[in-house]
């Protein structure tokens, strides 16, 4: 149902099974645990599984991050993600925030590749990206989670949902090739180092 493996050029590629993140379901999570303000950092490459390059085909098939609370349960996920890839109806990054596992996302269109930021500073978790074109980072949300502020799941996250509805199709295979070039993880003290070069 996953397939993951690295690449010579130590690449991490992720095949998930359907399904994903979204209300009360889960997907694929690679992840550490953080505590304190960090910024989280990652190359990342949602491609179809077919042409690599090519951004995916099918509804919320993508990759990105995600920062979670451990102490979950039914009905309790908390968390937030920060993913590329195919989404609704276009590819985009997608933001979305997630209280006593209620889903909330936004969408910015955008190319299927680039570097991925998200930085917890106090209760505010920011969320930065530099696509493949762009010249600098640029910040495109800003959620304020006071119930986010203890020791953190924080690492890699991939979605094969396959649906614009708000269950995901598992009767489909997902089409994405998820690619993470790096993951890098650093203590920060100021919003300003969300952005920075």
């Amino acid at each position: 149902l996953l397939d993951v493996s690295t690449t010579a050029s130590g690449k991490l590629t992720v095949r998930p099974a359907a399904g994903g993140w979204y209300d009360d379901f889960t997907g694929f999570f690679l992840y550490v645990d953080i505590d304190g303000d960090f910024l989280v950092e990652s190359q990342v490459n949602a491609g179809s599984l077919t042409s690599p390059d090519s951004p995916p085909t099918r509804p919320f098939n993508s990759a990105g991050l995600l920062i979670r609370d451990p102490e979950i349960g039914s009905g309790q996920e908390d968390w937030v993600t920060h993913n590329l890839g195919f989404q609704e109806m276009s590819v985009a990054t997608e933001a979305k925030t997630t209280r006593n596992s209620l889903s909330m996302l936004d969408l910015l269109d955008g190319p299927n590749s680039g570097v991925l930021r998200m930085c917890k500073v106090g209760s505010r978790i920011l969320l930065t990206r530099q696509l493949d074109g762009d010249s600098g980072f640029t910040q495109t949300h800003d959620f304020d989670r006071l119930d986010l502020v203890g020791p953190m799941q924080v690492g890699l996250a991939v979605s094969g949902w396959n649906s614009t509805s708000s269950t995901p199709n598992l009767m489909v295979t997902p089409d994405i090739e998820a690619r993470f070039e790096y993951i890098r993880f650093r203590s920060i003290t100021a919003e300003s180092e969300c952005v920075a070069p």
